[in-house]
Protein backbone atom coordinates (compact mmCIF):
# COMPACT_ATOMS: atom_id res chain seq x y z
CA UNK A 1 0.00 0.00 0.00
CA UNK A 2 3.15 2.50 0.89
CA UNK A 3 4.39 1.74 -2.44
CA UNK A 4 1.41 2.04 -4.47
CA UNK A 5 0.86 5.64 -2.57
CA UNK A 6 4.61 6.67 -3.66
CA UNK A 7 3.91 5.11 -7.19
CA UNK A 8 0.99 7.92 -7.24
CA UNK A 9 3.45 10.72 -6.03
CA UNK A 10 5.66 10.34 -8.65
CA UNK A 11 3.15 9.52 -11.61
CA UNK A 12 0.46 11.10 -11.07
CA UNK A 13 -3.04 10.08 -9.75
CA UNK A 14 -3.66 8.49 -13.19
CA UNK A 15 -0.96 5.90 -12.97
CA UNK A 16 -3.18 2.86 -12.76
CA UNK A 17 -6.14 4.56 -15.24
CA UNK A 18 -6.05 2.62 -18.03
CA UNK A 19 -6.27 -1.04 -15.33
CA UNK A 20 -9.28 -2.79 -14.29
CA UNK A 21 -9.07 -4.82 -11.25
CA UNK A 22 -9.15 -8.19 -12.89
CA UNK A 23 -6.64 -7.00 -15.47
CA UNK A 24 -4.39 -6.09 -12.63
CA UNK A 25 -4.57 -8.85 -11.01
CA UNK A 26 -3.45 -11.00 -13.36
CA UNK A 27 -0.58 -9.14 -14.48
CA UNK A 28 0.96 -9.09 -10.64
CA UNK A 29 0.32 -13.55 -10.42
CA UNK A 30 2.15 -13.75 -14.25
CA UNK A 31 5.09 -10.89 -13.80
CA UNK A 32 5.33 -9.72 -10.66
CA UNK A 33 4.33 -7.21 -8.32
CA UNK A 34 7.53 -4.91 -9.24
CA UNK A 35 6.75 -5.03 -12.79
CA UNK A 36 2.86 -4.93 -13.10
CA UNK A 37 2.95 -1.60 -10.40
CA UNK A 38 5.86 0.44 -11.65
CA UNK A 39 4.80 -0.45 -15.42
CA UNK A 40 8.27 -0.22 -16.37
CA UNK A 41 8.15 3.51 -16.08
CA UNK A 42 11.38 5.25 -15.64
CA UNK A 43 12.11 6.27 -12.35
CA UNK A 44 14.84 8.18 -10.26
CA UNK A 45 17.82 5.54 -9.36
CA UNK A 46 17.66 5.80 -5.89
CA UNK A 47 13.45 4.24 -5.81
CA UNK A 48 14.43 0.80 -7.35
CA UNK A 49 15.67 -0.51 -4.05
CA UNK A 50 12.48 0.61 -2.16
CA UNK A 51 10.09 -0.31 -5.03
CA UNK A 52 11.76 -3.81 -5.42
CA UNK A 53 12.15 -4.43 -1.36
CA UNK A 54 8.44 -3.35 -1.23
CA UNK A 55 6.81 -4.62 -3.88
CA UNK A 56 8.55 -8.23 -3.42
CA UNK A 57 6.38 -11.59 -4.18
CA UNK A 58 6.28 -13.10 -0.93
CA UNK A 59 5.11 -11.22 2.32
CA UNK A 60 7.82 -12.64 4.22
CA UNK A 61 10.56 -11.17 1.48
CA UNK A 62 8.99 -7.69 1.51
CA UNK A 63 10.52 -4.90 3.92
CA UNK A 64 9.45 -4.09 6.86
CA UNK A 65 10.06 -0.73 8.88
CA UNK A 66 13.91 -1.78 9.67
CA UNK A 67 14.67 -1.62 6.10
CA UNK A 68 12.41 0.84 5.26
CA UNK A 69 14.43 3.77 8.28
CA UNK A 70 17.52 2.05 7.20
CA UNK A 71 16.97 3.06 3.41
CA UNK A 72 15.57 6.52 4.52
CA UNK A 73 18.90 6.75 6.50
CA UNK A 74 20.54 6.98 3.40
CA UNK A 75 21.37 3.12 2.88
CA UNK A 76 21.39 1.21 -0.50
CA UNK A 77 20.94 -1.82 -0.61
CA UNK A 78 21.61 -3.06 -4.49
CA UNK A 79 18.30 -5.26 -4.47
CA UNK A 80 18.70 -7.77 -8.16
CA UNK A 81 15.27 -7.70 -9.97
CA UNK A 82 13.37 -10.60 -8.98
CA UNK A 83 12.25 -12.97 -12.13
CA UNK A 84 8.59 -13.35 -13.09
CA UNK A 85 7.40 -16.05 -10.64
CA UNK A 86 7.44 -19.70 -12.73
CA UNK A 87 6.73 -23.25 -11.26
CA UNK A 88 5.73 -24.95 -14.30
CA UNK A 89 7.55 -26.52 -17.29
CA UNK A 90 4.82 -25.99 -19.22
CA UNK A 91 1.74 -23.90 -18.44
CA UNK A 92 -1.51 -24.84 -17.81
CA UNK A 93 -4.10 -24.14 -21.16
CA UNK A 94 -7.41 -22.67 -19.48
CA UNK A 95 -10.26 -20.81 -21.06
CA UNK A 96 -7.83 -19.71 -23.62
CA UNK A 97 -5.44 -18.50 -21.20
CA UNK A 98 -1.92 -19.63 -20.00
CA UNK A 99 -1.27 -20.12 -16.58
CA UNK A 100 2.52 -20.80 -15.06
CA UNK A 101 1.91 -20.86 -11.64
CA UNK A 102 -0.54 -22.36 -9.17
CA UNK A 103 -1.81 -18.87 -7.86
CA UNK A 104 -2.33 -17.83 -11.56
CA UNK A 105 -4.63 -20.98 -11.92
CA UNK A 106 -6.08 -20.55 -9.22
CA UNK A 107 -7.46 -16.89 -10.02
CA UNK A 108 -8.02 -18.53 -13.68
CA UNK A 109 -10.43 -20.88 -11.43
CA UNK A 110 -12.28 -18.22 -9.56
CA UNK A 111 -13.09 -15.89 -13.03
CA UNK A 112 -14.24 -19.58 -14.67
CA UNK A 113 -16.16 -20.75 -11.72
CA UNK A 114 -18.46 -22.75 -14.37
CA UNK A 115 -15.99 -24.23 -16.25
CA UNK A 116 -13.74 -25.70 -13.71
CA UNK A 117 -15.61 -28.89 -12.78
CA UNK A 118 -14.99 -30.42 -16.53
CA UNK A 119 -11.22 -29.58 -15.79
CA UNK A 120 -11.29 -32.54 -13.33
CA UNK A 121 -13.52 -34.64 -15.04
CA UNK A 122 -11.17 -34.49 -17.90
CA UNK A 123 -8.37 -35.05 -16.01
CA UNK A 124 -6.16 -31.94 -17.36
CA UNK A 125 -5.53 -30.59 -13.97
CA UNK A 126 -4.06 -33.85 -12.81
CA UNK A 127 -1.98 -34.35 -15.81
CA UNK A 128 -0.70 -30.89 -15.69
CA UNK A 129 0.29 -30.98 -11.67
CA UNK A 130 2.01 -34.44 -12.11
CA UNK A 131 4.19 -33.99 -15.24
CA UNK A 132 4.86 -29.99 -15.43
CA UNK A 133 4.81 -29.50 -11.27
CA UNK A 134 6.11 -32.76 -10.41
CA UNK A 135 4.15 -32.48 -6.78
CA UNK A 136 3.32 -36.05 -6.23
CA UNK A 137 0.74 -35.24 -3.07
CA UNK A 138 -0.75 -32.46 -4.67
CA UNK A 139 -1.78 -34.79 -7.60
CA UNK A 140 -3.62 -37.35 -5.27
CA UNK A 141 -5.13 -34.72 -3.61
CA UNK A 142 -6.66 -33.68 -7.19
CA UNK A 143 -7.45 -37.44 -8.54
CA UNK A 144 -9.43 -37.88 -4.90
CA UNK A 145 -11.29 -34.68 -5.67
CA UNK A 146 -12.04 -35.67 -8.70
CA UNK A 147 -12.95 -38.98 -7.78
CA UNK A 148 -14.86 -37.17 -5.36
CA UNK A 149 -16.74 -34.41 -7.35
CA UNK A 150 -17.64 -37.52 -10.63
CA UNK A 151 -19.53 -40.11 -7.11
CA UNK A 152 -23.08 -40.53 -7.81
CA UNK A 153 -25.05 -37.91 -5.41
CA UNK A 154 -21.89 -35.69 -5.23
CA UNK A 155 -23.19 -33.44 -8.27
CA UNK A 156 -24.80 -30.40 -6.59
CA UNK A 157 -23.97 -27.85 -6.75
CA UNK A 158 -23.11 -26.87 -3.36
CA UNK A 159 -20.75 -29.94 -2.86
CA UNK A 160 -19.38 -28.90 -6.40
CA UNK A 161 -18.69 -24.89 -4.91
CA UNK A 162 -16.76 -26.53 -1.69
CA UNK A 163 -14.36 -29.18 -3.60
CA UNK A 164 -13.34 -25.94 -6.14
CA UNK A 165 -12.63 -23.12 -3.09
CA UNK A 166 -10.61 -26.08 -1.36
CA UNK A 167 -8.51 -26.64 -4.37
CA UNK A 168 -8.12 -22.59 -4.87
CA UNK A 169 -6.89 -22.59 -1.22
CA UNK A 170 -4.45 -25.21 -1.59
CA UNK A 171 -3.21 -23.71 -4.88
CA UNK A 172 -2.63 -20.30 -3.51
CA UNK A 173 -2.92 -20.56 0.34
CA UNK A 174 -1.90 -16.90 0.65
CA UNK A 175 -4.78 -15.39 -1.15
CA UNK A 176 -8.06 -14.43 -0.25
CA UNK A 177 -10.94 -17.21 -0.01
CA UNK A 178 -12.81 -17.58 -3.05
CA UNK A 179 -16.28 -19.01 -3.06
CA UNK A 180 -17.89 -18.29 -6.64
CA UNK A 181 -18.63 -14.78 -6.82
CA UNK A 182 -16.99 -13.51 -3.44
CA UNK A 183 -13.70 -13.07 -2.85
CA UNK A 184 -12.49 -12.01 0.96
CA UNK A 185 -10.06 -12.75 2.87
CA UNK A 186 -11.06 -13.97 6.76
CA UNK A 187 -10.20 -11.06 8.44
CA UNK A 188 -12.06 -9.68 5.93
CA UNK A 189 -15.25 -11.86 6.52
CA UNK A 190 -17.24 -9.22 8.73
CA UNK A 191 -17.37 -6.80 6.26
CA UNK A 192 -18.78 -8.56 3.39
CA UNK A 193 -21.33 -10.10 5.66
CA UNK A 194 -22.61 -6.94 6.46
CA UNK A 195 -22.31 -5.74 2.84
CA UNK A 196 -24.36 -9.02 2.11
CA UNK A 197 -26.95 -8.19 4.64
CA UNK A 198 -27.33 -4.14 3.57
CA UNK A 199 -27.88 -5.21 0.06
CA UNK A 200 -30.26 -7.37 0.40
CA UNK A 201 -28.03 -10.43 -1.52
CA UNK A 202 -29.70 -13.59 -0.58
CA UNK A 203 -27.23 -16.16 -2.55
CA UNK A 204 -24.17 -14.93 -1.22
CA UNK A 205 -25.26 -14.74 2.65
CA UNK A 206 -26.14 -18.42 1.86
CA UNK A 207 -22.68 -18.70 1.01
CA UNK A 208 -21.23 -16.84 3.51
CA UNK A 209 -23.54 -19.48 6.01
CA UNK A 210 -22.42 -22.26 4.71
CA UNK A 211 -18.51 -21.21 4.54
CA UNK A 212 -19.14 -21.00 8.17
CA UNK A 213 -21.68 -23.45 9.50
CA UNK A 214 -19.85 -26.37 7.34
CA UNK A 215 -16.38 -25.38 8.50
CA UNK A 216 -14.95 -24.23 5.70
CA UNK A 217 -12.32 -21.88 7.35
CA UNK A 218 -10.78 -25.25 9.15
CA UNK A 219 -9.61 -26.45 5.96
CA UNK A 220 -8.31 -22.80 4.93
CA UNK A 221 -6.68 -22.26 8.06
CA UNK A 222 -4.87 -25.36 7.64
CA UNK A 223 -3.21 -24.09 4.48
CA UNK A 224 -2.40 -20.44 5.75
CA UNK A 225 -0.86 -22.47 8.52
CA UNK A 226 2.01 -24.22 6.59
CA UNK A 227 3.05 -20.73 5.91
CA UNK A 228 2.98 -20.11 9.90
CA UNK A 229 6.97 -19.76 10.97
CA UNK A 230 7.36 -17.09 8.09
CA UNK A 231 4.01 -15.38 9.81
CA UNK A 232 4.81 -12.95 13.46
CA UNK A 233 2.92 -13.16 16.95
CA UNK A 234 0.86 -10.63 15.65
CA UNK A 235 -0.68 -12.47 12.47
CA UNK A 236 -0.73 -15.83 14.22
CA UNK A 237 -2.60 -14.17 17.22
CA UNK A 238 -5.25 -12.22 14.29
CA UNK A 239 -5.61 -15.70 12.81
CA UNK A 240 -6.51 -17.57 15.56
CA UNK A 241 -8.96 -14.69 16.84
CA UNK A 242 -10.60 -15.33 13.83
CA UNK A 243 -11.00 -18.67 14.02
CA UNK A 244 -12.47 -18.61 17.29
CA UNK A 245 -15.13 -16.24 16.34
CA UNK A 246 -16.12 -18.09 13.23
CA UNK A 247 -16.36 -21.76 15.31
CA UNK A 248 -18.89 -19.82 17.40
CA UNK A 249 -20.91 -18.64 15.23
CA UNK A 250 -21.44 -22.14 13.73
CA UNK A 251 -24.03 -22.85 16.75
CA UNK A 252 -25.80 -19.25 15.87
CA UNK A 253 -26.38 -20.60 12.45
CA UNK A 254 -28.37 -23.48 13.74
CA UNK A 255 -30.80 -21.86 15.89
CA UNK A 256 -33.19 -19.67 13.48
CA UNK A 257 -35.21 -18.17 16.33
CA UNK A 258 -35.45 -15.06 17.16
CA UNK A 259 -32.19 -12.83 18.29
CA UNK A 260 -30.18 -15.58 15.87
CA UNK A 261 -30.01 -16.02 12.09
CA UNK A 262 -28.67 -14.30 9.87
CA UNK A 263 -29.20 -11.04 11.65
CA UNK A 264 -27.09 -12.10 14.72
CA UNK A 265 -24.35 -13.41 12.90
CA UNK A 266 -24.64 -9.53 11.04
CA UNK A 267 -23.87 -8.38 15.13
CA UNK A 268 -21.70 -11.29 16.17
CA UNK A 269 -18.99 -10.15 13.19
CA UNK A 270 -19.45 -6.22 13.54
CA UNK A 271 -20.21 -5.29 17.38
CA UNK A 272 -19.67 -1.83 16.48
CA UNK A 273 -21.92 -1.34 13.78
CA UNK A 274 -25.35 0.46 14.57
CA UNK A 275 -29.03 -1.63 15.00
CA UNK A 276 -31.02 -1.10 11.20
CA UNK A 277 -33.94 -2.27 12.50
CA UNK A 278 -36.27 -0.20 10.91
CA UNK A 279 -38.14 0.30 13.83
CA UNK A 280 -35.09 2.43 14.39
CA UNK A 281 -35.09 4.44 10.98
CA UNK A 282 -33.27 7.66 11.36
CA UNK A 283 -31.38 6.39 15.02
CA UNK A 284 -27.88 5.47 15.38
CA UNK A 285 -28.33 2.68 18.06
CA UNK A 286 -24.87 1.22 18.93
CA UNK A 287 -25.28 0.51 22.09
CA UNK A 288 -27.68 -1.47 24.64
CA UNK A 289 -28.34 2.22 26.36
CA UNK A 290 -28.57 3.91 23.51
CA UNK A 291 -30.89 1.27 22.45
CA UNK A 292 -33.07 1.44 25.82
CA UNK A 293 -33.51 5.14 25.15
CA UNK A 294 -34.41 4.71 21.64
CA UNK A 295 -37.10 2.54 22.34
CA UNK A 296 -38.08 4.88 25.25
CA UNK A 297 -38.69 7.50 22.68
CA UNK A 298 -40.53 6.16 20.26
CA UNK A 299 -42.56 3.58 22.53
CA UNK A 300 -45.86 6.01 22.99
CA UNK A 301 -46.13 6.25 19.02
CA UNK A 302 -45.08 3.06 17.47
CA UNK A 303 -45.56 0.51 19.99
CA UNK A 304 -49.25 0.92 21.79
CA UNK A 305 -50.79 -2.44 20.08
CA UNK A 306 -47.42 -4.45 19.51
CA UNK A 307 -43.79 -5.56 21.27
CA UNK A 308 -40.90 -3.24 20.32
CA UNK A 309 -38.88 -5.90 18.69
CA UNK A 310 -37.74 -7.28 15.81
CA UNK A 311 -35.27 -9.59 14.36
CA UNK A 312 -32.47 -7.29 14.35
CA UNK A 313 -33.82 -5.76 17.63
CA UNK A 314 -33.50 -9.22 19.07
CA UNK A 315 -30.21 -10.06 17.50
CA UNK A 316 -28.32 -6.94 18.68
CA UNK A 317 -29.67 -7.68 22.29
CA UNK A 318 -28.43 -10.96 22.42
CA UNK A 319 -24.71 -9.99 20.19
CA UNK A 320 -24.33 -7.51 23.51
CA UNK A 321 -25.49 -9.46 26.45
CA UNK A 322 -23.67 -12.57 24.76
CA UNK A 323 -26.43 -14.56 24.66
Amino acid sequence: ALAVVVLHIIYGMNHFSGLTEDTLIKAILKIGAFDALTLNKDMPEVFYDFFRGMLSHHAHDRWNYRYLKAWLDGKRYNVMPIPPPQESIRPFEFENELAHTRREVANLFFQNWKSVPEVFASGQLSTWVAISLRNKELNEYILRTAKAINAPGKKNDAYMSEQIMRVIAIFDHTGPVRFDKLSFHLDGINSIFAEMVMTQSETELQQLMQFIELSMFHFVIDQKNKEIEKRDDTENEAIDAIFMRLDRLRTVIRNTGIGFGVERIFYDLNPGIRCISPLLAGKHVSTLTSMLKALDQISTNSFSNSDPIDRHIAAFIASHLNI
